[in-house]
């Protein structure tokens, strides 16, 4: 019987986010992580020591994400949780020399951990590169005859995650690179005395111990490729085991929708159980319970499993109801947070014409955006376009567009945008936006008097001077401009002090629309 620990990286409700599952029976149940000042959103890595596992948890406290450490005993009870000052968005964990090693992507670290019974975690830097923020995309860490390595995407440049294809295994005693060309490595782990690594956008596992070798590509393990965004891998006796996710279809990096690999396509949340024997593979549905693994652990089987898949399901379920008053909340708070805004930026760019400032807040609004904003984005190819950006108008002019804003104004902004550029009519970006349809442009109305504006005002040759725009009324001093851009700055603090003052009351996170959603592919 083989028995998996499986760590869910977004849990929806809080709280399911680590669980227990037999690949034979296909047996499943929720392991309990509930704790009453940290709401868990997602489990990260799994590690083993002696008779207890160590678990990386993402989480929330006043509203805020935070990573967490937790203890489990043998029978797969939370015995301690504790939140890391110096870890940001916490990856995998592995024991060394008596402490815990923690992978801090969101700061290019790892972070050593002495976690004394009784008492709080100690923490300390144990290996960087470039600190600061998430540069490199460091994941898995794994110990290997005597030595630790560790895995990382390498430079994205100005891409997505999902662009960084040249990623790397390094040896952290000495640094050296013993294997690159992975596209998205995860999950290093050990079998029959060989150390490989899952390339999850290639759907491949390779070995990454090879002498003298530097392009993993050229040694993949004699394992076949395996559909879907590969991620979490354990291994026993007689078979391996890989976790497939469902593909994201928003970046964390950006907030920009993505489209799926097509190799994601169809594969959702789930495990792979490849015979070592025979080399044939099944894959056991998991979509039911969550969309992302991001790690597994073989376990041995000392703990009986009380409930089924069903049971497992409709514990989820309750929890989803229970849920959703919260989830209201949010909802709520995140419609108000955008009215107050609609004023905000409807004030600077159609009064005060204050477009670098307006340009600022709605780059930040749309990076956050949890569902299409048209408007938003009619308004930002509005700024950009007004402050010389006649390119970047197009795009977002498209895809205002693209999320139901009106063809006719849409158009007519367009053809000035188009102008600007220096482009011709019939550029490929602008393709059945800007063809003449007397009957579409007649029906549809204006959405604002920011579209009249635009109409009506010709697009200058040169950037206007920030805060000073050509088209500004005289009577509108510096001063006053400044004032919208204070009042602005007011509203963003009158929000979140709002969301402060809920939070201390227990009822929601701050009322920005977000969503748990790197993206494997497209982070």
């Amino acid at each position: 019987m083989s028995r998996l620990l499986i760590s869910f990286r977004v849990s929806s409700p809080p709280g399911h986010a680590l669980a227990q599952f037999d690949t034979e029976t296909e047996a499943f149940e929720w392991v309990d992580v509930g704790d009453p000042a940290l709401k868990i959103y997602g489990a990260m890595g799994i590690c083993r020591h002696r008779t207890r596992y160590f678990v990386v948890f993402q989480g929330r406290r006043e509203g805020k994400p935070i990573s967490c450490i937790g203890e489990l005993d043998a029978q797969l009870r939370l015995t301690r949780l504790a939140a890391l000052r110096r870890v940001k968005d916490g990856h995998s964990i592995v024991v060394h020399d008596d402490a815990l090693l923690v992978v801090s992507s969101g700061t290019n670290q790892v972070v050593r951990i002495v976690w004394p019974q009784g008492g709080e975690p100690k923490e300390s830097v144990f290996f960087e590169i470039a600190p600061g923020a998430d540069t490199l995309h460091m994941n898995a860490l794994q110990a290997y005859r005597g030595k630790l390595y560790l895995s990382m995407f390498g430079p994205r440049g100005d891409g997505l995650w999902r662009d960084a294809s040249d990623g790397c295994v390094i040896r952290l005693d000495d640094q050296a690179v013993v294997a690159k060309g992975l596209y998205h490595p995860h999950a290093l782990f050990v079998d029959d005395d060989a150390l490989l690594c899952v390339s999850s956008m290639t759907n491949r596992v390779y070995r990454v111990d090879i002498d003298a070798r530097q392009d993993a590509r050229s040694e993949p393990a004699a394992l076949p490729a395996l559909d879907g965004y590969l991620r979490g891998v354990a291994a026993d006796d007689k078979c391996i085991f890989v976790g497939t996710s469902t593909g994201r279809t928003r970046s964390r990096a950006t907030g920009e929708h993505v489209d799926a690999p097509a190799f994601a396509k169809g594969i959702e949340c789930g495990v792979h159980v490849l015979d070592k024997s025979t080399r044939q593979t099944r894959w056991l549905d998991l979509s039911p319970f969550a969309s992302e693994i991001y790690d597994l652990l073989v376990i041995e089987p000392t703990v009986r499993m009380r409930g089924d898949r069903t049971t497992a399901m409709q514990e989820r379920l309750r929890a989803l109801n229970a849920h959703t008053p919260e989830l209201r909340h949010h909802a709520s708070q995140a419609d108000q947070y955008c009215r107050e805004f609609n004023g905000v930026i409807r004030e600077l760019v159609d009064i005060r014409r204050d477009y670098a400032t307006a340009s600022r807040i709605l780059k930040r609004l749309l990076a956050r955006a949890g569902r299409p904003r048209p408007q938003w984005q009619f308004d930002y190819a509005t700024c950009l376009l007004q402050t010389g950006d006649a390119s970047g108008a197009i795009e977002h002019f498209r895809r205002a567009a693209e999320q139901g804003y009106g063809k006719a104004p849409v158009r007519q902004a367009l053809k000035q945008a188009i102008a600007a550029a220096g482009l011709q009519s019939d550029v490929e970006i602008a393709k059945g936006l800007i063809d003449d349809d007397a009957e579409t442009s007649q029906a549809e109305p204006m959405h604002s008097n920011t579209t009249q504006r635009i109409a009506a005002t010709p697009v200058p040759a040169r950037p206007a001077p920030l805060y000073a725009p050509a088209a500004a009324p005289a009577q509108e001093g510096t001063g006053e401009v400044a004032d919208a851009r204070a009042r602005a700055e007011a509203t963003l603090a009158r929000l979140r002090e709002q969301a402060a003052r809920a939070t201390s009351r227990g009822t929601a996170t701050p009322p920005a629309e977000t969503t748990s959603g790197a993206t494997p592919h497209a982070r």
